[in-house]
């Protein structure tokens, strides 16, 4: 996909803007509006034009993103632990140092290796929290698994606990089970879906069937299937 993806938008996405988004264009953005054109300094783009870029959902909303998808991002703050991100929408993005993509590869030692504020960076999503997305700017395993729209309330799957946790003090009651059931994001068994077994008592790489009790864009809930 190429530049034209954006074809006829113009808009700021956080402190840069995007401009010159036509047909056989590419974006040019600048740091430092306040300055005269003449004088401002063109952003660095880290994306190959070949990768596939798609457009920002129109409800602005991050909820309404697709999971392993690519998008463009502004890099708003680099800190030790990874870089924020202002994807245009009504939260953040995040991309933590293991997820950024080094040129040639190589170890990261420190995240202005890679990424500097003002850089417009394509990244792929991995979660959409509460209060922010989880990105990464290069591929994980998870991304060759099947999409959540290709599975549908009902359905009774069959897969492997990857992980699990009992709940304690206040909490109790509020454990979970996750299972691999080759979706794009694991899926999420509560305590209560368990029909009275312990989270605890499940141990990595059992199998387990579950069935899918609820499904949105960006999770799976299961309950334990008999």
């Amino acid at each position: 996909a190429s530049c034209c993806n954006f074809a006829g938008y113009s808009g700021r996405v956080g402190h840069a803007r995007l401009v010159g988004l036509h047909t056989n264009a590419a974006p040019r953005r600048y740091r430092h509006h306040g300055r005269p054109r003449n004088q401002r300094t063109p952003c660095v783009r880290r994306w190959a034009g070949s990768e596939a870029v798609e457009a920002l959902p129109e409800s602005g909303k991050a909820e309404d993103l697709v999971l392993g998808k690519g998008y463009l991002a502004n890099v708003t703050k680099v800190v030790k632990q990874g870089a924020k991100l202002d994807l245009g929408l009504d939260k953040p993005g995040w991309v933590p140092i293991s997820k950024l993509d080094k040129p040639g590869g190589g170890f990261i030692k420190k995240v202005s290796e890679v990424v500097k504020v003002g850089d417009q960076i394509r990244v792929m999503i991995r979660k959409v929290k509460d209060r922010e997305v989880e990105v990464t700017m290069k591929a994980v395993p998870e991304f060759d698994k099947r999409p959540l729209k290709e599975f549908k309330e009902g359905d009774v799957l069959s897969g492997k606990v990857m992980a699990s946790a009992k709940g304690e003090g206040r909490f109790v009651g509020s454990g979970w089970v996750l299972v691999d059931v080759d979706a794009i994001v694991p899926a999420f068994l509560p305590e209560k879906g368990l029909k009275g077994a312990a989270p605890e008592s499940y141990q990595k790489g059992q199998e387990v069937k579950v069935k899918v009790e609820k499904l949105t864009r960006h999770e799976m809930k299961v309950i334990l299937e008999d």
